[in-house]
């Protein structure tokens, strides 16, 4: 794998630094959705669990997506190697 310059990487790393200096704490939820995570509905059920499955549920979809594709990526990759090597064991 070939090295990156010495300038590159020094580019690289003040982006870095400059991104984690510059960063901001963010609201992660809007008002009516903390306050309603933070209480418990008439039976007593914390309705931050159901925030929290309905969360996964939404992630897990774009989840499934990136790696299908992404094992479609490697294995057409793995798949035209072989072919180039066993083309150039029987050259």
């Amino acid at each position: 794998m070939q090295q990156l310059p010495s300038t590159f990487r020094l580019r690289i790393w003040a982006f870095l630094l400059l991104l984690a200096g510059t960063s901001v704490r963010a609201a992660a939820q809007c008002a009516m959705c903390k306050s309603s995570a933070m209480g418990e509905d008439a039976s007593g059920n914390l309705a931050a669990e159901s925030i929290n499955a309905g969360i996964l549920y939404l992630l897990a979809f774009p989840l499934i997506v990136a790696a299908l594709i992404g094992g479609a990526v490697l294995y057409f990759r793995w798949k035209s190697r072989n072919q180039q090597a066993a083309v150039k064991g029987a050259a």
